[in-house]
């Protein structure tokens, strides 16, 4: 049997050993749905690890001094173990999330080591989700990978406690594509009168398992958590055992021309329809078109709707027929309550496959509560085209952290100029239509912002924009996907100006009102883009790397604060 003092224990008593211990040298996360539950285990932990006399460093957003008052009620004496070095808090600033865009995750465990954070300690980490980028999968999951490499190399256990209400619905599945850089990834939820500790993955000392949930409840006292003593079923039953499990509602257009429509399936003619077929139900299948550009305000409006009266169970399902979704407004539809998005060019045998794939979903995310404060939060920043550089540079960072919040994608490239163009002839050259779609020029050439393009469709774009072929007037490029990699590019595009100014081009362009700030459009006014085939350049990609900056400068910029210190 593994040693008891090698390892930490979750804070919920009763629990057996497989679903509660974590090995030293990984990460465990939970999401949280209920915070009273979430806070109580948080608090639970890290009294577990100093009753046993071993070291814990809390990371936390809340205040110190709430935190430490909990701890006194669980019988610590705060005063001796902080002197002892034995509990380490530092808490969080509130631009934790803009620092991590401009400094990476490196800086993060550089602050845990100025900070002499212990080896073999305990992790505890409140709001987890600011630790990562989860408007970008794949750079999410590099920073995972750097996190680990430090609880590796000092034996430390991570407990990271993320709050689903904090993260949006595109975010929550990047989120989930992180399970595997965690060695157990747990959720605080509600069923019946219990709480729940559903288990997707867990690897203890002594055993590996998956897909178990226990019901939880506060003990007498109020402040401390205590499994129940018996397993649940899993999913939500009333989900679960709901008698329209195979019922499949449809509108007309999503089956129209298609051979081998099941005939059990429900057909109706609208949006109208299917908002009356589906009363009652709890866990049917609902089928949406989408065809029609100028109706994307009511299919949005529709998706709303039906979630929020019929809960996690219902599947919302839509399917491009005609034209394709602009991709800031498939993020719309997956955040208002849309289970997933079938695309145009999957044919009708593999689109019922992925319904049946479907099947046992819950849908996770957090469904706005009004439905206009959704849609105006994804719409896009409400400027297009030239900007003086400095302008630029502040407006793409705007882009950046509104884009960051509903979990958009966005692509910056550096154009570099033939040396027989000059920057005011390239730059007439683009014609910009988009909101969010910004463009400058520096010394070596013209920078693009797109926002809410994905790399696959850079290419297209690109030259969509451009009056000619791009090689007539570049003869290369860098592009930047993630948001770290713009975030560091415009921050040395900056830097630039102060050595090398560079001219405000706006009053050489040709017809300059036309690019001042864009009217914002309303809600109801949502458009998309014209459908246009995705076709891969041959351009060759890379990043520049960019020198570190000096620890000296760096350390007043990093996002925590020492409240051993300032106590």
């Amino acid at each position: 049997m593994a040693n008891q003092r090698t390892y930490f224990s979750v804070g919920i008593a009763g629990l057996p050993n497989p679903v509660r211990t974590m090995a030293p040298g990984n990460a465990y996360a939970v999401t949280v749905q209920q915070p009273r539950a979430a806070i109580a285990c948080f608090d639970n932990s890290i009294v577990a690890a100093l009753h046993e006399q071993r070291t814990a460093v809390v990371v936390i957003r809340s205040p110190t001094a709430e935190l430490l008052q909990r701890l006194e009620q669980h019988g610590i004496n705060t005063d001796d173990v902080l002197q002892k070095s034995r509990l380490l808090i530092l808490q969080r600033t509130d631009d934790a999330g803009e620092k991590l865009l401009r400094h990476g995750a490196r800086h993060f465990t550089d602050e845990l080591d100025y900070y002499n954070a212990p080896q073999n300690c305990l992790l505890a980490v409140e709001n987890a989700e600011d630790l990562f980028t989860l408007s970008d999968s794949h750079l999410a999951s590099e920073q995972a990978k750097i996190y680990q490499q430090w609880y590796q190399s000092t034996g430390a256990t991570a407990l990271l406690f993320f709050s689903t209400a904090k993260i949006q619905g595109a975010q929550l599945a990047a989120l989930r594509t992180l399970g595997d850089h965690f060695s157990g990834m747990a959720e605080f939820g509600q069923s019946s009168v219990h709480f729940s500790w559903r288990i997707n993955h867990w690897k203890s000392p002594f055993a590996s398992l998956s897909h178990r949930e226990y019901a939880v409840s506060f003990d007498a006292q109020g402040t401390g958590l205590i499994a129940a003593g018996y397993q649940l079923e899993g999913l939500d039953a009333r989900i679960k055992n709901a008698p329209d499990q195979d019922r499949v509602i449809t509108t007309e257009a999503v089956v129209q021309g298609e051979r081998g429509v099941p005939s059990q399936w429900r057909i109706v003619s609208d949006l109208d329809g299917m908002l009356e077929a589906a009363e009652g139900a709890v866990a049917a299948t609902c089928l949406i078109d989408f065809v029609n550009g100028d109706k994307l305000h009511l299919l949005a409006r529709a998706i709303h709707s039906l979630r929020q009266k019929h809960g996690p169970g219902l599947r919302i399902i839509v399917r491009e027929r005609k034209l394709r979704l602009r991709y800031s407004d498939e993020l719309l539809l997956l955040r208002l309550g849309a289970n997933s998005v079938v695309y145009a060019e999957v044919n009708f045998s593999r689109f019922i496959s992925l319904i049946d794939s479907l099947r046992d979903q819950i849908y996770s995310g957090t469904v706005p509560d009004h439905f206009e404060d959704a849609v105006h939060a994804a719409m896009p920043p409400p400027h297009m085209g030239y900007l003086n550089p400095q302008a630029f540079c502040g407006m793409v960072r705007d882009n950046l952290a509104q884009s960051a919040r509903i979990g958009i994608e966005s692509t910056l490239a550096c154009l570099y100029l033939l040396p027989e163009i000059s920057h005011v002839d390239a730059l007439r050259l683009f014609k910009i239509k988009r909101q969010g779609d910004l463009f400058t020029a520096d010394q070596r050439g013209i920078w693009i912002f797109l926002y809410a393009c994905r790399e696959p469709d850079a290419d297209a774009t690109l030259e969509r924009l451009h009056a000619h072929p791009l090689a007539q007037t570049f003869e290369g490029q860098i592009r930047y996907f993630s948001s770290v990699s713009i975030q560091n590019a415009i921050d040395q595009l900056e830097s630039n100006l102060y050595s090398t100014p560079i001219a405000d081009f706006t009053a050489q362009i040709e017809n300059p009102l036309a690019l001042k700030k864009s009217t914002q459009k309303h809600p109801s006014e949502l458009v998309i883009d014209e459908p246009t085939p995705v076709i891969l350049g041959q351009v060759e990609l890379k990043e520049k790397t960019h020198s570190t900056l000096d620890r000296r400068v760096t350390r007043a910029l990093l996002p925590l604060i020492n409240s051993n210190q300032s106590r």
